[in-house]
């Protein structure tokens, strides 16, 4: 990060192509904390996983791994400080990076979301900001003695406020709300996310109005690179077909103030496309993230996402704030 590949970004597989970080798409407003965060407080359960002066001085540290990671552009590197999803999206962007020197950049704490050393919880979110303005939510899990960067994702909107105990514990919703406090819990709505991918639309209507997803996946413009060499031409692929699943690294969720949950999650899609007999049309330096065999091409590609979900009863949907877009395989 922020090397990454986001939206419209996987159009440089093709030969013809630039590689490069395209700007994070424009994404919805997230809506505005329902009720009030001054209520009275509920019973401290325990200290911090982690106090404020470490996280920034955790960023800082991440920070300049990161820097170091993309000045030597050495996929190895990022062993050091990421896993899960991040370390699965940065690692292929490195190893595909074909331009110049990768500019420097800073994440600027801007406070954090960090649960009880109590709840079970090992992870936390350092809210930071980038100097393009941008807001990257940083996921941050144990890893070892010390905690490593598991999902991050640029967003053009501050996530809404979390709620805290009077110690400014924020409270962790598990994946499947076994209280059924949302209208939906955060393992159904990733898998819900990731079927809309597939489809042409959310099912029963649970992301009405979004809009995210679209910018970030490309779907048609991902399927209209599918190309294959026929007779000296670059030929568009035949039987395209597109196939969506939620990553197995684990979907976390935080309450909001107004008894929602902020919800993060990575899903995969498949794009395929077929032409007997014919060689994939593919950018050379793409070609490190496998080598298609003749007469089919598949681009796989990660999306790290953070939704709203709304409390049971809040007669609203939910509402994508942002997602990324990794091209990681060739097959």
């Amino acid at each position: 990060m922020p090397r990454l590949l986001t939206a419209g970004a996987l159009t440089a597989v093709l030969a013809t192509a630039g590689c490069g970080g395209d700007p994070a798409p424009e994404q919805p407003a997230a809506p505005a904390p329902q009720g009030s965060s001054a209520a009275a407080p509920e019973v401290v359960s325990g200290k911090p996983l982690i106090t404020e002066a470490e996280v920034t001085a955790l960023v800082s540290r991440i920070t300049d791994d990161n820097n170091k990671a993309n000045a030597a552009q050495d996929p190895k590197l990022l062993d050091k400080y990421e896993v899960e999803a991040s370390r699965a999206t940065d690692g292929p962007s490195l190893a595909t990076h074909s331009g110049g020197p990768i500019k420097p950049f800073t994440y600027e704490p801007q406070g954090s979301r960090v649960p009880s050393d109590t709840g079970g919880a090992k992870w936390f979110v350092a809210d930071t900001q980038t100097p393009d303005g941008d807001n990257w939510p940083l996921i941050m899990t144990a890893d070892g003695p010390g905690w490593k960067l598991a999902h991050a994702v640029p967003l053009q909107v501050t996530l809404p406020e979390s709620k805290k105990d009077a110690a400014g514990n924020a409270e962790v919703v598990a994946a499947d709300d076994p209280g059924r406090t949302l209208i939906a819990s955060p393992a159904d709505v990733a898998k819900a996310h990731a079927a809309s991918i597939a489809s042409e639309g959310a099912p029963s209507g649970l992301f009405a109005g979004d809009t995210a997803t679209g910018e970030a996946v490309r779907k048609d413009d991902v399927l209209a690179v599918i190309k294959f060499t026929s007779g000296g031409r670059k030929v568009p692929g035949k039987n395209l077909k597109v196939a969506a699943k939620v990553e197995p690294y684990p979907v976390r969720a935080l309450r909001t103030a107004d008894g929602g949950a902020l919800v993060a999650y990575t899903t995969r899609t498949d794009f395929s496309g077929e032409l007997p007999g014919a060689k994939p049309a593919v950018k050379v330096s793409f070609l490190r993230l496998g080598r298609p065999g003749v007469g089919k091409l598949t681009l796989s590609t990660l999306h790290m996402w953070w939704v709203l979900v709304p409390a049971k009863g809040a007669g609203e949907t939910v509402t994508v704030l942002g997602g990324t877009n990794q091209l990681v395989k060739l097959s």
